[in-house]
């Protein structure tokens, strides 16, 4: 039963890679490499009388009220891929998003090494001993890491899923070497990507978001994770609830939400400089029978490190379900 509820998650996940390509090919202006960034609506405007409730029409809609019930975060976004618009709530400012920057590490890996959905691997990635003794290092002071080994051989589409499961921070460095033949170098590709993006107020100093300097803001981060959801891959991997790598066996996704309320992922976050951070996608049906992608970001989640994870989830599916009940969705 669980294998087959998995597999229909991952299913949610990649079908709704389609719809995302179907909203940006019959003209809305979703975000994605080389696209117009989306407006933005703070939730300080005052709504219109029109947005107590989405439209019966079969209208795919264009923005979301600032009126959705929002969680209890110090900054929140939330956009429907191909709406061309972003909602807001809270502070504005460019503050640290740990785990989160590992969205665009991955992102960066597979624009430059492209993946399949499900069945491609990609290319192996021989681990060093310098990654060996960053694992030990890493798991010593506490960090998320992923067991590794020198000498092992690990593929790309398994140090992506030990980094976006496990949030791997380990993985991230060793997949920034691979890239682009160090961090410096990977680090320059990751903010050019993020200005191609429009992502106006991040920087990367770090491809792991462990450093405090990696700063975003939540509107920034819901526009990532639209062009990032655009790859198959992508998708894929951020809706499987555990997968087995070499040496480190099987690791569990962090996100314990997974379909729950059509959440398919995407990423979650926490240092005690940024609170509880999540990006998070749920893949609902509104009126018409047209599914449609749903993806928010929550930052500043309040509470110390043994509550605030699971009170970031708390948050997360919150703000998925504010919106799923202003479409009246299914």
């Amino acid at each position: 039963m669980r294998s087959r509820l998995f597999a229909a998650v991952v299913a949610m996940a990649v079908g709704a890679v389609a719809g995302v390509a179907a909203c940006g090919a019959s003209g809305s202006s979703g975000v994605g490499a080389g696209s117009s960034s989306p407006a933005v609506t703070r939730s300080a405007d005052t709504p219109s009388a029109s947005t107590s409730s989405a439209s019966a029409a079969n209208e795919f809609p264009t923005a979301l009220p600032t009126t959705i019930a929002w969680p209890n975060a110090n900054q929140e976004a939330v956009t429907l891929a191909g709406a061309g618009a972003i909602t807001t709530h809270g502070s504005t400012g460019a503050v640290p998003i740990a785990s989160l920057a590992k969205m665009m590490t991955a992102y960066v890996i597979l624009n430059d090494h492209p993946l399949a959905a499900t069945s491609q691997q990609g290319p192996p990635i021989t681990v060093s001993a310098a990654d060996a003794a960053l694992y030990r290092k890493e798991a010593a002071a506490g960090q998320s890491a992923v067991k590794v080994v020198a000498g092992e051989r690990i593929t790309e589409r398994e140090a992506l899923e030990a980094l976006l499961l496990q949030s791997a921070n380990n993985l991230a460095v060793l997949l920034a070497n691979w890239d682009a033949g160090s961090v410096s170098a990977f680090l320059d590709r990751m903010n050019q990507a993020a200005s191609r993006l429009g992502l106006r107020q991040t920087r990367y100093t770090d491809p792991a978001g462990f450093d405090e300097g990696t700063v975003s803001t939540a509107v920034d981060q819901v526009r990532l994770a639209v062009a990032a959801m655009g790859s198959p891959a992508f998708a894929a991997i951020v809706a499987l609830p555990s997968v087995v790598v070499p040496v480190a066996g099987n690791i569990m996704n962090s996100n314990s939400m997974l379909g729950v309320d059509g959440i398919v992922g995407i990423k979650t976050g926490y240092t005690a400089a940024s609170g509880g951070t999540m990006v998070v996608a749920a893949s609902v049906t509104i009126a018409g029978g047209r599914r449609v992608l749903i993806i928010g970001a929550v930052f500043g989640v309040p509470g110390g490190s043994t509550v605030v994870h699971n009170r970031t989830l708390d948050a997360g599916d919150a703000l998925v379900t504010g919106v799923e009940r202003w479409l009246g969705a299914s």
